[in-house]
């Protein structure tokens, strides 16, 4: 059975994106890319109010019964690899939950366990595997939302591999060791990403919001005006000082990050970081990372290697749809 082209739906606490993809000889199409403001006051635990966005969502972008994929907060999940010995293809299932049980703080009649086989490695007779879980009751909730609302989700992924979905997508070599950052307007999602494998993944509190109110509060402007000044492109001395203020703190984060995880990395040189999300429109950030980390920045740009068919896409909104496209490049 040939596999579907699913519709990738990212629900950020500011906007929701919508990609639609097609493939044909091998050639990917962006055939819609959809950037909707969403409510300020949803809250995307009550169920009614929930399924009353999805409905609009439906309705309005004519997604009704297209298969769905919807990625979960990293911090919503618990991610971690595991090795376990060799053993019968038969039994592989069983041993991984054998061994995740000791990892996972919930009984595993309380969760949903997903895992993927990254290595056999014959040689030393075992097996690696990234395991993730997720509440049960967090899964059943989405899985009745979107049914009330019209909607068949296919797929539940998590935001920080959907955004490594997309770069892997795009990257024109894939033997890199990278940093991968989403900065949103709520946290940051981190992935260090050793060729096509994610070695690292979680999240920290830095936040677009915490520089937005910064600067608010600095200048006694409101946060709408902040926000303005903040994606300017000309901005002054006392601006930029204030941001950079408040990038200490990210530089901090990340120090952390990189000297608890020495080991993973050894003696390697980081070849890049890439900038994903909402961040990328604030090019200080890509310059005060450079500079502090000696190491070169990349913009994720999702639609670097697709082709535009989409008409009234808005090119300028490129870089927040990096979680939507990673979610649309799955396959159900």
């Amino acid at each position: 059975m040939a596999s579907k082209n699913l519709v990738g739906l990212d629900i950020g606490s500011k906007f929701t994106k919508i990609v639609q993809l097609k493939e044909k000889s091998g050639v990917k199409f962006l055939i819609n890319a959809q950037l909707i403001s969403t409510p300020q006051d949803l809250n995307m635990e009550d169920s009614v109010a929930m399924k009353d966005f999805l409905s609009l969502l439906a309705t309005s972008n004519n997604l009704k019964n297209k298969p769905i994929a919807y990625a979960l907060n990293i911090s919503e999940c618990i991610a971690r690899y595991l090795t376990i010995p060799m053993v019968d293809e038969s039994e592989i299932e069983q041993a991984i939950m054998w061994e995740a049980e000791q990892y996972i703080p919930f009984k595993l009649d309380k969760v949903n366990v997903n895992y993927q086989i990254l290595n056999i490695d014959q040689k030393n007779k075992n097996i690696k595997v990234l395991i993730v879980a997720a509440k049960k009751e967090k899964i059943e909730f989405l899985k009745e939302v979107f049914s009330k609302a019209k909607l068949k989700l296919e797929c539940v992924d998590v935001d920080i591999f959907s955004t490594i979905n997309t770069y892997l997508e795009n990257a024109p070599e894939k033997n890199k060791l990278v940093f991968i950052l989403n900065v949103g307007a709520k946290s940051t999602k981190l992935a260090l990403l050793d060729s096509t494998e994610p070695i690292y993944f979680s999240y920290i509190d830095f936040s677009l919001d915490s520089i937005v109110l910064d600067i608010a509060s600095k200048l006694s402007i409101s946060e709408s005006e902040s926000l303005n000044m903040l994606l300017s492109k000309d901005k002054d001395p006392h601006l930029i000082s204030i941001i950079e203020s408040n990038l200490i703190n990210l530089q901090n984060e990340l120090s952390n990050v990189l000297n608890f995880n020495f080991s993973l990395i050894a003696d390697r040189h980081i070849d890049n970081f890439v900038l994903a999300g909402g961040a990328c429109s604030i090019d200080e950030i890509a310059t005060y990372l450079a500079t502090v980390f000696n190491i070169g920045v990349i913009k994720l740009n999702p639609f670097e290697t697709l082709t535009i068919q989409d008409p009234n896409f808005n090119i300028d909104n490129k870089y927040l749809f990096d979680v939507a496209l990673g979610l649309a490049l799955r396959k159900a």
